[in-house]
């Protein structure tokens, strides 16, 4: 049976969290039935060396594991013209490997390979030359993937977001020019649905090399929340293809703030709902859908 997670953000308006925070979300997770909480390596990074020891122990007592997400930004992205720029982006994803490993987390997540929300012309020769630098950075970052055995991931986003990676297809190609066992591909409905022209079509072609799968309904409800992903199309394939990653739910209600307004929701989609009703129901949903 797989795992399941949802990403703390699903919560709260606002990026930042303190420890006490953190271990309020792993308890809520665990008593919610999930098996993985998704975090940020920035916030976790800011946390001391006995901080990070205290919310590592606090998932283990509670049997609860983490995967961890982060962006890059203008400043350190990778697929920068900017050879400075670049490695800054490198380190930055070292780094969050090197956390990674410190807490026993189960890979890594997000928009890994150029800037989130970038400027671009539409010029597809620039998206090549993007394409290429940062396949080149990742084939570095990569070399401390492999030494620590940490698990990695390039998210396939929709054209709103990136325009570097915007279907499986494009994924597939950049993890075979990387050529590493530990980087993969984490696919995200919501964007497959912008995207793809078949969301089980993309899973499958994505195949092995899916490390981790984002889960959420086209209108970023929680799944089987009001919404029109063929969630019985993408349990078969799942099981067609033997995935045996984490399933992440990654839902925003919430309007207002850092996130929604990072994630653009601009109406109320949480109306009278209760939070955590809403996402124990659609676990209880997911595990009857894709097993």
């Amino acid at each position: 049976m797989n795992k399941y997670g949802i990403f703390y953000g699903y919560w709260v308006k606002n990026w930042g969290a303190d420890l006490e925070d953190l271990k309020n979300y792993v308890a809520k997770v665990d008593e919610l039935g999930f098996d993985i909480i998704e975090l940020s390596c920035d916030i976790v990074d800011e946390l001391s060396s006995s901080e990070k020891r205290e919310l590592k122990r606090e998932a283990e007592n509670r049997g609860i594991s983490f995967s961890f997400n982060t962006n890059l930004n203008p400043n350190n992205d990778i697929s920068s013209e900017d050879e400075e720029v670049r490695r800054r982006g490198i380190r930055h994803l070292e780094s969050c490997i090197e956390l990674i490993d410190e807490m026993d987390g189960e890979v890594l997540t997000g928009l890994t390979y150029g800037s989130w929300n970038p400027s671009f012309r539409g010029d597809l020769e620039e998206k090549l030359s993007h394409f290429d630098r940062s396949v080149e950075s990742w084939r570095e970052v990569v070399k401390t993937a492999e030494k620590l055995d940490v698990k990695c991931t390039v998210e396939v986003v929709n054209r709103f977001e990136q325009f570097i990676l915007n279907t499986a297809e494009e994924g597939v190609e950049f993890v075979d020019r990387v050529d590493s066992p530990n980087l993969g591909i984490l696919l995200d409905t919501f964007h497959m649905n912008i995207e793809e022209d078949s969301i089980p079509e993309a899973i499958e072609k994505a195949g092995d090399k899916l490390f981790h799968l984002h889960v959420g309904e086209n209108n970023r409800k929680p799944p089987g929340r009001g919404g029109h992903i063929q969630w019985d199309s993408i349990g078969e394939v799942l099981e067609r293809i033997g995935f045996d990653g984490g399933i992440v739910m990654e839902p925003f209600l919430l309007a207002g703030g850092e996130i929604g307004s990072s994630v653009g929701v601009w109406r109320d989609l949480k109306g009278e709902k209760d939070l955590d009703e809403e996402v124990k129901r659609s676990l209880e949903f997911l595990k009857t859908k894709l097993g």
